[in-house]
């Protein structure tokens, strides 16, 4: 009944036109039936085709930034920086637009990132930064390495980039995998199979960073991020800080503070040292993961 008051109105519209502007509004407008029939078939769809479907629209949105970056001849740090802002920006102009017509709403990224709240942001910023040197300092304490205690062993560019990094990817990855992610899984599976949807999250997000070594850890990180999603009821502030503090500091630690004095057993630390592939890093997101769960059941009783 909608389509077709809205049909009758473009019609009258259309009688007092002239014929180039009956163009234009006739080519507007079947392209916005064509798009809200498409994504009305869309939605009836099971999740892994309509993540398909996503993944499509956003490779074509992306794939272009690699060919301008090899067109400038960029090097390959101001490359990487070049196609991370690119995907981060054609990933919130696609989930708008594509939130607009699957959530029904105007505003779909306050849907997918929840009430944001500058606090819990910094907070869980802090709680990265505190874990990533944690696994660090435990190093040490076992004898493996040593703290640098040199004036100037960071630099200011090595910390921008760390920053940069950290950013960029905490804001990329969790918008995608808590924010859009997790919203299309939560359609098709219940509350009560709500750990099905944080499985499978976990899964694709370790899945994406390609690596074998730090699957688990990977996947113990992503399981860590969903609860405190939930913990702070659908808000994304600190997941987002959390993760970002996490590889920030993970970054400018193994790079320019912590000096390997004998080389730790790979089953421990990891090879590089690194937080998310050895059993102590495991460890600290078990019990991280066990806090943010307690933490979720206290509000729920609440």
């Amino acid at each position: 009944a909608l389509d077709a008051v809205v049909a009758c109105r473009v019609f009258e519209k259309l009688r007092r036109c002239d014929a180039h502007e009956q163009w234009g509004i006739a080519t507007r407008t079947r392209y916005f039936l064509q798009k809200t029939f498409a994504f009305r078939k869309l939605k009836q769809q099971s999740w892994p085709k309509r993540l398909l479907a996503f993944g499509a629209m956003f490779w074509a949105m992306w794939s272009p930034s690699m060919a301008v970056a090899g067109a400038m001849g960029l090097a390959h740090a101001k490359r990487d920086i070049l196609c991370g802002s690119w995907a981060l920006c054609a990933l919130f102009i696609l989930m708008r637009s594509y939130g607009e017509e699957m959530l029904k709403s105007s505003r779909p990224l306050e849907i997918y990132f929840g009430k944001w709240d500058p606090s819990k942001a910094s907070s869980g910023l802090a709680l990265g930064v505190a874990l990533a040197a944690s696994f660090y300092a435990a190093l040490s304490l076992l004898g493996f390495g040593a703290p640098r205690w040199v004036p100037g062993a960071v630099a200011h560019g090595e910390l921008v980039q760390a920053a940069a990094a950290g950013i960029l990817a905490g804001l990329f990855q969790e918008a995608l995998f808590r924010g859009l992610v997790t919203k299309e899984l939560e359609r098709d599976y219940r509350k009560a199979e709500g750990w099905k949807a944080a499985a499978i999250v976990a899964v694709l997000f370790a899945s994406a960073h390609r690596t074998l070594d730090g699957f688990l850890g990977l996947a113990l990180l992503s399981l860590c991020l969903s609860e405190a999603r939930k913990a702070f009821r659908g808000s994304l502030s600190f997941p987002l800080g959390l993760h970002s503090g996490l590889v920030a500091a993970s970054a400018v630690l193994g790079r320019s503070v912590y000096a390997e004095m004998s080389t730790a057993p790979r089953w421990l630390a990891g090879s590089g040292p690194h937080f998310l592939e050895g059993a102590l890093g495991l460890a600290m997101l078990s019990c991280l993961y066990a806090v943010l769960r307690n933490k979720r059941r206290k509000l729920k009783s609440r």
